[in-house]
């Protein structure tokens, strides 16, 4: 089937020229407007896959805005739908949370990104992810991957990341996509003739959008525009501060939106979904409404207005604008204002007021036509400076590799993602009621995570001026109250704390906990701390079947909160699952899983036969004695116990195994007593996420002697025996084979181990109310 007939039937109308023959051959570079159906790349994908055309395993969509993501990732679900086709799809564009499952590192994937999500996962320090996951996502991000960059001109510093770590072996093909490309770039796909004939881009391209020159109040000139016949119309300030005085001037004339990107990302997405109706490209609807925004909806959002005005900024900025002022040539000729910069520009600087300059130079009688085709070509000082990434050398690639370490010594990637000079540097905030006593503030975090939906965006200037009291969360293990904040850091501030975002400070843990697909439940009092005395779940779950937030938690753990306690879903655990799981049965389907990813992948037949061993040795140092009497073995070995939060602690301190101890370091000495390869042996130890490089300290004061028949062999040693060449083996490994080649390998083992015991977590599990 020609891409013509397949696109048409699932969408209903044809492909536009370029997208036709952007699925016939892929280019080095994709150069078209705004309007043009730049998402279309996702379909001309799935084509070439579906058709076995040269293809890479995974279409990463990485642009800098969450709505396009959001976009993106709505259209890759309902095409993978429609023609049935077996790629995952994933939306990764949250911040530091996001805890998606991987795709399979053998399977075909659509994966929507930011570039804060796609960037770490490549840089090996992936925001949100667990220490065992970080290698396995470095691989998927760097490894038989196309990344398409959307809206490069505002990515450059990634994109100068991408192609350097291609030089360092990441086997990634950068495709980067925007209205204007240079023809440096190599085989550029432009629009053609054709395009330019077709009778729908015509109309987009050719629609008159006539910008007067204006002085003075926004919000007035935004009133006369509604005067003037105007009903849907977008209203653009540079700052979140101007913004929100704008959007209370022009409540009192009539309905009126206020998004910025200092909202809280759940009342932000609620507030977008119950308009995109509306507002969308098409809809037809034109409801009288101003919507005031800042950059953080000039790009990507398929919203349409009939008349706009905006602070003037810089004239990439105005033209991403422009691009929402009747996006499908509708109307064909619609108006707009431009209010002059005031001597002082935030955000844009010197590119504004060069911007004006040059709009007055260009204007007739005042105005100037931002339609795509009218539009001049702009001096470049008319321009926000092009930011630059910091030259990357191996020696960061190392730093970064060592995903077992934290420290203040191994560089942010931030640099390496946004540039060098971005002043944009934002914390996540979020707002919490606090136990009454401050020295349990990080214990009830620790218990009730913070989820993004929660979270708003901040500049981290604002925080030193509130005087309150915050929490840095980093994870689970690094949670403190402290004042040293970075950018990019989660930060926890008390419910009432003002002046940070335009939402209600208030605590919305719960609601966004469900929002987030984390649901979690606090029940604080006296009578809840009595039953948390009685260890008894299900006891519990029947006396709190009032709760009505209980109802989303269809697998249900306990675990303490100040006061009380808190409800959540299962999680998965080296040693917990829904049912109690052998030892042997564990480690052959973990084997099993291993071999068949490899073959998939492509893997040589001794590297496919050295994962499967992994599989096969991964947990053995579980059979000591003391973690099987935590797990309440019996008559055979076990892999997991079947065990809820609660019992797993009260069986724990009997058992007597050490606080930390690691199992998997057990195991690879095991391993190595059989002669297995030192790249069996590593993955073995690193599973868990420690020996890369770092080995974890063991404090076993009473080692115990631990033998056992596995695999045909009788090996046998002390619990705490730990071989000391594991980080020299890193080192060699990672030297012979390369960053992203053996964070691949590492890979194919964790996604194993970590679906098996999924598989494992959800068998047999009773549901709430059994």
């Amino acid at each position: 089937m020609s891409f013509a007939n397949w696109f048409t039937d699932i969408w209903g109308y044809e492909p536009f020229p370029w997208q036709a023959r952007l699925a016939a051959e892929w280019p080095d570079a994709i150069a078209v407007p705004t309007g043009s159906g730049k998402t279309a790349v996702i379909d001309a994908w799935l084509y070439r896959y579906q058709h076995e055309e040269p293809v890479s395993r995974r279409l990463w969509y990485v642009v800098d805005r969450r709505v396009l993501v959001d976009e993106a990732w709505r259209r890759a679900q309902h095409l993978v739908d429609a023609v049935g086709a077996d790629v995952d799809v994933l939306r990764l564009r949250g911040g530091v949370f996001d805890d998606a499952d991987m795709p399979n590192p053998s399977s075909a994937a659509i994966i929507c990104s930011t570039i804060d999500q796609m960037g770490s996962r490549l840089l090996f320090r992936g925001y949100g992810v667990g220490r065992s996951q970080l290698p396995l996502n470095a691989a998927l991000a760097g490894s038989d991957g196309l990344v398409v960059l959307d809206e490069a001109h505002i990515s450059e510093p990634f994109l100068q990341t991408l192609r350097a770590a291609r030089n360092y072996g990441a086997e990634v093909k950068v495709t980067p996509m925007s209205a204007t490309l240079s023809d440096s770039l190599g085989n550029v796909l432009q629009l053609g003739d054709d395009d330019r004939a077709n009778t729908v881009l015509r109309r987009r391209l050719g629609a008159s959008k006539q910008a007067t020159l204006a002085s003075g109040d926004i919000a007035t000139v935004a009133k006369r525009l509604r005067t003037q016949g105007a009903r849907t119309i977008g209203v653009w300030c540079n700052t979140p501060d101007v913004a929100q005085d704008v959007a209370s001037q022009l409540t009192c004339f009539g309905k009126t939106l206020l998004i910025t990107g200092r909202d809280r990302e759940m009342e932000r997405d609620q507030l977008m979904n119950r308009w995109h109706p509306r507002l969308k490209s098409g809809a037809g609807e034109w409801p009288e409404t101003f919507l005031v925004s800042t950059q953080c909806l000039e790009v990507g959002i398929d919203w349409d207005f009939e008349a706009m005005v905006s602070e003037c900024a810089s004239i990439d900025a105005l033209r991403q604008r422009f691009g929402r002022l009747d996006r499908l040539g509708t109307f064909g000729n619609t108006t707009a204002a431009i209010i002059a910069p005031p001597k002082k520009v935030p955000v844009y600087g010197e590119s504004a007021k060069e911007t004006w300059k040059w709009l007055c130079s260009v204007a007739t009688d005042g105005q100037v036509d931002f339609g795509i085709d009218a539009l001049p070509d702009a001096p470049s000082e008319c321009s926000l400076p092009r930011e630059r990434a910091p030259t990357l050398l191996p020696a960061h690639l190392d730093a970064w590799s060592m995903s077992s370490v934290s420290s203040p010594s191994i560089p942010d990637v931030g640099p390496w993602l946004h540039g060098v000079d971005h002043s944009d540097r934002d914390v996540r905030v979020l707002w919490r009621d606090f136990p009454a006593h401050k020295n349990q503030w990080t214990e009830a975090i620790q218990a009730m995570p913070p989820t993004i939906p929660e979270t708003a965006r901040v500049p981290i200037r604002k925080l030193a001026e509130t005087g309150a009291d915050m929490i840095r969360w980093r994870g689970p293990d690094d949670c403190t109250i402290t004042g040293a904040i970075a950018p990019g850091d989660v930060v926890v501030v008390p419910s009432g704390t003002t002046s940070l975002s335009a939402s209600p400070p208030t605590d919305i843990a719960e609601a966004a906990s469900v929002a987030a697909n984390s649901p979690r439940v606090r029940l604080i009092g006296p009578n809840v701390l009595e039953w948390l005395d009685t260890l008894d779940n299900e006891e519990i779950l029947i006396e709190c079947e009032s709760v009505a937030d209980l109802s989303a938690i269809t697998h249900p753990e306990i675990r303490p909160y100040p006061g009380g306690l808190v409800v959540w879903h299962r999680p998965i655990t080296s040693e917990r699952s829904g049912r109690r799981v052998g030892l042997t049965e564990h480690s052959e389907a973990v084997a099993q899983r291993a071999r068949e990813i490899a073959l998939g992948c492509g893997l040589d037949d001794q590297l496919v036969d050295e994962l499967e061993a992994a599989g096969k040795w991964h947990d053995v140092g579980k059979a000591d004695p003391r973690m099987q009497a935590w797990l309440g073995a019996h008559d055979e070995l076990l892999a997991k116990s079947g065990h809820t939060f609660a019992q797993m602690r009260s069986t724990w301190a009997a058992s007597g195994y050490p606080r930390r101890q690691r199992h998997e370091l057990l195991s690879a000495t095991l391993a190595r007593q059989a002669e297995c390869s030192e790249l069996v042996q590593h993955l073995v130890a690193s599973h868990h996420g420690w020996c890369r490089p770092v080995v974890p300290e063991q404090r076993d004061s009473s080692p115990e002697m631990v033998a056992v028949e596995w695999e045909g062999h009788r090996v046998a040693a002390a619990s705490d025996d730990v071989c000391d060449e594991h980080e020299n083996t890193f080192w060699e490994l990672q030297s012979r084979l390369g960053w992203w080649r053996l964070a691949a390998l590492s890979g194919v083992l964790v996604y194993a181990d970590h679906s098996v015991s999924k598989e494992d977590q959800y068998a047999q599990l009773p549901s709430a109310t059994s």
